[in-house]
């Protein structure tokens, strides 16, 4: 093939290639010209395991290599019928693809593409190919809803991405149940916005070197599904929520902001408002498995039947007093274990969440423990 020469045009109406490929490949048309060292596919059409691809664009050889500009088409990829599943334990072999036996530029737009659980829809992007480097920039992605342009680098011995997640005042029921497999069901419209980078070689690696800023607003929903929220207010020495319907409660606003650092989410300040009460939350969500680590102040802003070691924080808000229950959440964050507290973890972090969210016009002070 590198001693190959050609001139002259090739037009393909149909040519099965599952013989040679071990798979279904059929090139359904195709139209190529050819001169000495260049190669231009005027218009092809691929379909690989019933699926798709229209190329174009042109091929050079060089001294270096075979030099590509191209563009690469699809209304739809599922990544599961292109690439086999790994079996159970198996561990993935090192790249035998370095150095690439090309350069060069791909551009890249499909309808979707459909990984195991989650599915981009769409994509579009600029694959850049050096001899010991590819380079990927999303230009247009979107995942659950959310959109998430982002750059990639693949290096023979890890991956670098960096990413910016945005979302402005759009409905955001789908995209959570979306990006949560459904263990959470909270309606209202949204605002995020995070910006990401991450490197490594895996899954664990990527998530433990994830860092990065976030931040987050929900707002007039209904949580249905929410077990964080859910296992606090289900506390039985809280009797006032106990008439909180199984088809969920309205809430006024839910907001988040932190940071990504060591395979955690470092919570700055965590809000929940609702008639029924208000929650103000710091610490750190394990994003691998069961070490997580909050301290909840519940502010109750109904009539409190029996509330074990409850302080009141101050008279005549929102018109009466407002009393305040403490709690620990540790465990898995999708299921995690609540536990009160005593006085003195009221700290003045929690207070300061709820001063600075509610805009009040005065300080929030915990009375001496006794």
């Amino acid at each position: 093939p590198g001693r190959t020469r050609g001139d002259g045009h090739l037009t393909v109406d149909a040519l099965d290639l599952s013989w040679l490929a071990g798979r279904r490949v059929r090139v359904e048309r195709a139209e190529l010209s050819t001169q000495r060292d260049d190669l231009r596919v005027g218009r092809a059409r691929v379909d690989v395991e019933e699926q798709v691809f229209d190329l174009e664009g042109e091929m050079r050889r060089t001294e270096q290599g075979p030099v590509i500009d191209a563009r690469l088409q699809s209304p739809g990829v599922e990544i599961a019928r292109l690439v086999p599943a790994r079996k159970p334990g198996e561990q993935a072999e090192p790249s035998a693809l370095w150095p690439l036996p090309l350069t060069g530029r791909l551009a890249v737009s499909a309808g979707f593409v459909q990984f195991e659980r989650q599915r981009i829809e769409p994509l579009e992007g600029v694959l850049t190919f050096e001899r010991e480097r590819a380079h990927l920039e999303v230009k247009q992605a979107r995942m659950c809803g959310v959109s998430f342009p982002l750059v990639a680098e693949v290096l023979p011995d890890k991956y670098t991405v960096s990413a910016q997640v945005t979302m402005k005042d759009q409905p955001f029921e789908a995209a959570m149940h979306c990006l949560t497999g459904g263990t959470v069901e909270i309606s209202g419209n949204a605002d995020l916005s995070a910006e990401l980078r991450t490197e490594g070689r895996g899954e664990q690696e990527l998530i433990r070197n994830l860092a990065g800023t976030a931040q987050g607003e929900l707002r007039k929903g209904k949580v249905r599904k929410f077990a964080l929220i859910g296992n606090i207010l289900s506390l039985r020495d809280i009797a006032a929520l106990k008439s909180v319907k199984d088809d969920g409660f309205a809430y006024r606003s839910l907001t988040t902001k932190g940071r990504f650092k060591d395979g955690e989410f470092l919570l700055e300040e965590g809000f929940f408002d609702s008639d029924a009460a208000r929650l103000a939350a710091s610490g750190r969500v394990d994003l691998h498995g069961n070490d997580t680590r909050l301290t909840v102040l519940v502010g109750l802003l109904t009539t409190v039947d029996r509330v074990v070691g409850a302080i009141p924080l101050i008279g005549d808000i929102f018109g009466g007093t407002m009393v305040a229950l403490p709690v620990s959440v540790s465990g898995d964050i999708r299921d995690p274990q609540v536990i009160p507290l005593g006085p003195r973890a009221v700290t003045d972090q929690l207070l300061g969440i709820f001063e600075r969210t509610l805009k009040l016009p005065g300080k929030l002070v915990a009375p001496a423990a006794r």
